[in-house]
């Protein structure tokens, strides 16, 4: 797979602590690409990790603003939405319900090549682009679903 962003590229995944500014303000330049990492969590929150939720739904509302301010110095500002990802992080086996990594990794990169600023996949790709009331009705299902697993 090809692939090439132009000039420097910035990651970008705690915007919480203010290093995503502080990465901004100082490596912000024409050509440069900032990807900041979301989640498909930012769009239909889990009730039961409000805080992480909430935080990405920041990085969110900041890549969007960032987007737009970047536009007229010609700096690309890409946001990444990952959905449940089945990995080790937090524990071993903690996230086998997720999509797995290979696949969500080649998607990502997909992106990329077709020049994407918004990237997600499978359920983080549909969150993104939910209406005010299909966003109510997925959280809803979500949180019931994950509320009667744990019941």
């Amino acid at each position: 797979m090809n692939f090439n962003l132009s000039g420097n590229t910035i990651l970008v995944t705690g915007g919480a602590s203010g290093i995503g500014l502080a990465l901004a303000e100082r490596f912000l330049k024409a050509g440069n690409t900032v990807i900041n990492v979301s989640s498909g969590l930012a769009f239909t929150p889990m009730a039961s990790a409000p805080v992480y939720s909430a935080t990405k739904a920041a990085i969110h509302s900041f890549t969007m603003s960032l987007r737009y301010q970047a536009q007229k110095q010609n700096i690309n500002v890409i946001e990444v939405a990952p959905p449940a990802v089945n990995t080790d992080l937090g524990g071993v086996g903690l996230h086998t319900f997720g999509e797995p990594l290979d696949d969500f990794a080649d998607a990502v990169f997909a992106g990329f090549e077709r020049n994407q600023l918004e990237i997600g996949y499978r359920m983080s790709e549909r969150a993104l682009r939910l209406s005010r009331d299909e966003i109510d009705e997925t959280f809803q299902a979500l949180n019931d679903r994950i509320s009667g697993a744990n019941h």
